[in-house]
Formats: C-alpha cells, sequence, structure tokens
C-alpha cells in the first residue's frame, strides 16, 4: 500500500515536472524569437549609423563646410529618427518563472516525511529467544505465533551467527 502509493507519488511528481519544463522551454522559445526580431531591426540600423558615419567622415576629409553642414543636420535629423525607432521597440522582458503548487508540493512532502515514518519493528521476547539460544543448533520457534516481521529478526540474527540451526516452525493446517 505504501510503495503503491508512493510510486502513484513520485509518477505524479514526474509528470508535474515534465509539464513545468515543458512550459519554460516554450517560454524561452517564445523569448528567443523576440530577441531575435529585436536584434535584425537594431542589426539594420547599425549597419546605416556606420554608413552615415562614413559619409560625414568623408565631407569631414574634403573639408567642404557647406555640405558638411548640411550632412551633420542630415545626421541629426537620422539620430532623431534612430532614437525614435529605438524607443518604439519593444525589447522582451525576461519572464519570472512561477509554477503553481510549489508549496503544495514542499506540505505534501513534510505531511508524508511525518505521516510516512518507517516505524521499525521490534520483539524483545523473539530477541531474547534468539539471544538465549546462543551457539545451540535447534531453535524451537513452534509455538510462537511470528508474523512476517518476525521471521525478518530471524532471518537477520542467523545471517550474523556462523552456527548452522535446525528452525521448528508450526505448521498451519488448512481444510478438513
Amino acid at each position: 500500500m505504501v510503495k503503491e502509493t508512493m510510486s502513484l507519488l513520485r509518477q505524479m511528481i514526474d509528470d508535474r515536472e515534465k509539464t513545468i519544463v515543458q512550459e519554460i522551454i516554450n517560454v524561452e522559445t517564445k523569448q528567443r524569437k523576440q530577441i531575435e526580431n529585436c536584434k535584425i531591426p537594431l542589426g539594420n540600423q547599425l549597419q546605416f549609423l556606420n554608413l552615415r558615419k562614413a559619409i560625414l567622415d568623408m565631407h569631414l576629409i574634403i573639408k567642404d563646410h557647406t555640405t558638411l553642414l548640411k550632412a551633420k543636420e542630415e545626421f541629426d535629423d537620422y539620430l532623431k529618427k534612430t532614437n525614435e525607432t529605438l524607443e518604439s521597440l519593444q525589447i522582451p522582458t525576461r519572464i519570472i518563472y512561477h509554477s503553481q503548487g510549489l508549496k503544495q508540493l514542499q506540505q505534501l512532502k513534510e505531511e508524508i516525511l511525518v505521516h510516512g515514518q518507517y516505524v521499525e519493528y521490534n520483539n524483545p521476547e523473539l530477541q531474547k529467544l534468539m539471544m538465549d539460544n546462543g551457539t545451540n543448533e535447534k531453535l524451537d520457534l513452534e509455538n510462537k505465533q511470528l508474523i512476517d516481521h518476525d521471521m525478518t529478526i530471524v532471518a537477520d540474527v542467523l545471517r550474523k551467527t556462523k552456527v548452522r540451526k535446525t528452525i521448528f516452525l508450526q505448521q498451519k493446517r488448512t481444510g478438513a
């Protein structure tokens, strides 16, 4: 029962994790596209700016003051238009990821730790019998009503001892 519950919980967590990862991938892909859409116009603006600068430098070399003043006015107009264009570009902002249910997941984890604690089974009577038996080769468990956890204790003790033992267990007979 606990194993099934834990496997179902693990599956739920894995499914939720896959969903969250896919959402993050979708958001990042969308943001990359937006950034690429902003980079292209900015690259074009940079090329055009370099061209304008080259023209202005050429006018400086020629030292024709009238064409230089005219080119400066054109360059100033170009800078104003470029600033307006840059301000109108909507640069994508980073999205802060928020996933619903993460606080609930932490609370669920704490509840599992509280309610799903492993309780170690002890049977002091059986443990005393096993210790008292010591190196005796026969272990009589015939009249003991043992459960699975008791048999685990017996198996652990037998693994640790080097003495070969014969175990007598109660046989249950069913039917008529």
